[in-house]
């Protein structure tokens, strides 16, 4: 392809040469003009001998280079490249060879071994299961066992179990708060409601 240089039909009046080259021409990628930047990118000349530098001549390592001297120490060993593998002239195609025929030897049939079941014995009768006259356990009735019915019964007053008598060091729990409903008061008394701080 020949290239020419397409300035003139980019270029505007107001605009000065070098702005324009420097703000169009470095971005432009029309492959006729000679002012684009076709062919001078990274990716273009890196694949431009790809060929060249991986497979045809690829860089070797010089072993006189002193850089290179405990790679060289090594001694690793040269493969020929330009060697073709070697062809065996026996070799025949799988897809050529015949199936064997399998002969089996005939099978020898073998009676089936008699097998002699023990007389059975009959069972007897389960006996029928013999009326409970025992109390029932404690453990499936708790309440009933250890106590009588107490529905209905209502007990008040009762005294609560101290721990001071057997342990002198024991905190004495706090006196039971009075009940509203046995406090009673006289028509006529004088009843301050709240605290004395007007909280």
């Amino acid at each position: 392809m020949n290239r020419r240089d397409l300035l003139v039909e980019c270029v505007n009046a107001d605009t000065p040469v070098d702005v324009l080259t420097a703000a169009w021409c470095s971005r432009c990628g029309n492959p006729e003009c000679v002012r684009s930047t076709v062919g001078l990118s990274k990716f273009e000349q890196r694949i431009k001998d790809w060929e060249e530098k991986l497979f045809l001549h690829p860089p070797t390592l010089a072993p006189e280079d002193p850089r290179f001297s405990q790679i060289v120490a090594q001694k690793f060993i040269t493969i020929d490249v330009e060697r073709m593998p070697e062809i065996r002239s026996d070799w025949t195609d799988p897809r050529d060879l015949k199936e064997p025929e399998i002969v089996l030897p005939p099978a020898k049939v073998q009676p089936d071994p008699l097998i002699v079941l023990p007389p059975t014995v009959e069972a007897p009768p389960p006996s029928p299961p013999k009326p409970s006259t025992s109390r029932p356990s404690p453990a499936l009735n708790l309440v009933g066992a250890n106590a009588s019915d107490q529905s209905g019964k209502v007990l008040r007053g009762g005294e609560r179990a101290s721990t001071s008598k057997s342990d002198p060091w024991a905190t004495p729990e706090p006196p039971d708060p009075p009940d509203p409903a046995d406090i009673v008061v006289q028509p006529g008394a004088k009843i301050k409601m709240g605290s004395s701080s007007g909280v």
